[in-house]
């Protein structure tokens, strides 16, 4: 995981965020989105060591919603929704239950 951060430090990017996108077989799939000299990449990684790099470089981690759904989490009545444009909704996790609930 360090290693994943000094690539990315090497290539002068930025880790934006890691999103899990869907469930698939009962896998789990995520993805990093990168930005590095105005270009905005997304790299499939195993959701393992995408959390452990987002946690690393301090970048939000987030969930899409049917990813809950499918995993039979309900969201709580008070927690924030985001969506993004042209994706999915997708819910941040407070920093202290990232790596604990995914």
């Amino acid at each position: 995981h360090d290693f994943a951060a000094r690539l990315i430090a090497g290539l002068e990017g930025e880790l934006l965020r890691v999103v899990v996108t869907e469930i698939r077989g009962g896998t789990f799939y995520a993805v990093l989105v990168l930005e590095s000299h105005g270009k905005r990449v997304e790299i499939d990684a195993r959701p393992s060591d995408a959390i452990a790099t987002a946690l690393r470089a301090g970048a939000p981690i987030l969930v899409r919603e049917q990813v809950f759904e499918q995993a039979g989490e309900r969201p709580a009545a008070d927690e924030h929704e985001r969506q993004s444009i042209g994706a999915p909704a997708t819910r941040a996790l407070p920093p202290a239950t990232r790596a604990a609930e995914l």
